[in-house]
């Protein structure tokens, strides 16, 4: 491996067309420097003055910049490609024709840039501070930005496919088309940027008109009327019946879906139960075998899609599988109380007792003992063998239920009995007994808790609950709390 050369230990000039690799410049004042034609490349760059220095045409590749100041400089037709940038400020810098792809910018400031004219694409910008920010005829694509600060800025139609994840936006105003092909503004953010529902309404209805369902689509996932959830399903389903169709859907577009799905997953947006639907939409789309140019196009963006969603589901089962494991039968009586916001329209003792018959569970029935008014409360009573009916049921829907021991007044620890032979340890005779490794014992658990999954599914289906009718209120969104205590 290179080691890094220190800027002092080589020629302080910079020569046109020159490749420098494997730099490092710390403390230095390169204010005023030519440095135009010359490329970066994995270099670290720190605590450097570049003020009014001439980078164009220049290139910085796989480097890290960190708390070095740009002023009044120059990028121009620059390429910026895989650079980590932190604490940097760049005031009046013009990146004018310039390309900057798969960068992350941290704490970093922008006052007055030039950001026309360039390519802009999976750079990722967190907790930065975006200040009088116009882009005209450029192509900004794919980005995150993420806790920015956004001042006296402008934000229009040529801003496409990039997530806004919990911005500021402040004398900042935007083109509601950038709804259609954004995600992330909240609803907080339209009161900022003075965007109102009907605006919106308008919006979506003339872009189904014009058959832009996908950015229909794209509208209804950021104004959220009814969850996340089905905001995912009607983006993704409407590409798929666009693909069918062979209307060919832009990469950009589904690597979007992508970004927002990806977004959702890591921060709990979405439940298993829409993760299936989804897996179960897509597996359909595949299994049509549709042979057409637009879906030969998106193969292999569909499938990154599919594999990111059964990854999220294989999380799933193998968190779940934790959970039941947990759980202890006593065979003894607990009730179970519910909190709902407001009353479901299906009884959740029915769900466990249907549950309970899918899974073979031999014991009494849960039966509802009473409800209460206000916010809507539902006592069960039920064997604690339910527990796992309970715990599937809830997991569907993203909630997972602390396991609580029984109390017990007389504890005995058992003592050792010395007299039984260890087999495991000793074995039998010439017999080698052998463990079964803890990566088959739990692959083989978790395709019985797959298993169980999918009985809970049915449960759904033959209860007629659907994302469209939020699963006659048995959602997490709907349920406030869930307890169980033992009798």
């Amino acid at each position: 491996m290179n080691d890094l050369t220190i800027y002092n230990q080589c020629n302080e000039s910079f020569s046109p067309n020159e490749i420098y690799t494997f730099l490092q410049i710390t403390r230095k004042n390169l204010s005023g420097t030519d440095m135009h034609s010359i490329s970066f490349k994995n270099c670290i760059i720190e605590e450097t003055d570049f003020s009014k220095t001439l980078f164009a045409n220049s290139d910085f590749d796989s480097s890290h910049i960190e708390n070095c100041s740009f002023d009044n400089q120059s990028f121009q037709n620059s390429d910026i490609i895989s650079c980590d940038f932190k604490k940097c400020k760049f005031v009046r810098v013009n990146f004018k024709g310039s390309t900057m792809m798969s960068n992350t910018f941290e704490n970093c400031i922008f006052i007055s840039c030039n950001f026309n004219h360039i390519t802009m694409s999976d750079s990722t910008f967190t907790s930065c501070v975006i200040d009088n920010m116009n882009l005209r005829q450029s192509s900004t694509s794919l980005n995150t930005f993420i806790e920015c600060n956004w001042l006296n800025s402008q934000i229009n139609g040529n801003f496409v496919f990039n997530l806004l994840i919990n911005s500021a936006f402040e004398k900042t105003s935007i083109d509601p088309l950038v709804m259609s092909s954004n995600f992330g503004i909240a609803p907080k953010n339209l009161v900022e940027l003075g965007i109102n529902y009907d605006e919106l309404e308008k919006l979506q209805q003339k872009l189904i008109d014009n058959k832009e369902l996908i950015n229909a689509a794209i509208v209804e996932l950021n104004s959220n009327n009814y969850s996340y959830e089905y905001s995912l399903v009607f983006c993704i389903n409407v590409i798929l019946q666009q693909i069918q169709n062979n209307i060919i859907v832009r990469s950009e577009e589904i690597r979007f879906i992508e970004l927002v799905l990806a977004h959702s997953l890591e921060h709990d947006l979405i439940s298993p139960i829409t993760i299936i639907q989804l897996i179960s939409l897509i597996d359909t789309f595949k299994k049509s075998e549709i042979k057409n140019i637009a879906a030969t196009k998106s193969k292999s963006d569909i499938n990154f899609i599919h594999n990111t969603l059964f990854k999220a589901y294989q999380n799933y089962i193998d968190e779940l599988d934790s959970a039941i494991s947990e759980i202890n039968v006593n065979n003894s009586d607990i009730i179970i109380k519910f909190t709902f916001k407001e009353k479901p329209t299906i009884e959740t003792c029915a769900l466990l007792q249907s549950l309970q018959k899918q899974l073979g569970i031999c014991a009494s029935e849960p039966i509802q003992i009473k409800t209460e008014k206000g916010s809507f409360i539902e006592w069960i009573e039920s064997p604690d063998n339910i527990l796992k009916c309970l715990q599937i049921l809830l997991s569907i829907i993203g909630i997972i239920v602390k396991v609580k021991p029984k109390p017990s007044k007389d504890v005995q620890k058992e003592e050792p009995n010395h007299n039984v032979n260890n087999v495991s340890q000793q074995g039998v005779g010439n017999t080698v007994v052998l463990n079964l490794p803890d990566t088959i014992s739990k692959q083989i658990n978790q395709i019985q808790t797959d298993k169980d999954v999918s009985s809970a599914i049915n449960v759904f289906v033959i209860n007629g609950m659907t994302i469209n009718n939020n699963y006659q209120g048995f959602n997490r969104n709907n349920i406030s709390s869930v307890e169980y205590f033992y009798k």
